[in-house]
């Protein structure tokens, strides 16, 4: 990816309100999510970390903060909608994909449990 590329996608995420942080990475929170079972389905760990597809230019990843974890079906229909996805618009997969992301956010930060039913 070119330098005015990058400098593009950054432009246009600020004027979207996007915060791009320099460091996307944090393994020890991938590793903490993939201990908790499935956002979606409650499946047992160990799940995969699902990175949001909103709010990122092309060929960026979101961080790994924004992560949440689903079980790999349900990643894997989720990516290919299918399943419990198969119908959803663009507006209902973004505002699930939100709903999680600020849901694991909170919890890394010891706002609540893993087992309670705040969303």
């Amino acid at each position: 990816m070119s330098k005015l590329s990058k400098l593009f996608d950054k432009l246009m995420a600020k004027e979207r309100g996007i915060v791009i942080e320099p460091d996307t990475s944090d393994e020890k929170h991938l590793k903490w999510l993939r201990s908790l079972p499935c956002a979606e389905c409650r499946a047992y760990a160990p799940s995969e970390a699902h990175h949001p597809t909103y709010g990122r230019g092309m060929s960026m990843k979101s961080r790994d903060r924004d992560a949440f974890p689903l079980c790999k079906k349900c990643h894997h229909d989720f990516h290919a909608a299918k399943g419990t996805f198969s119908k959803w618009p663009k507006e209902q997969r973004r505002a699930w994909q939100e709903r999680f992301s600020a849901k694991y956010r909170m919890m890394a930060g010891g706002a609540f449990d893993a087992k309670d039913e705040l969303f």
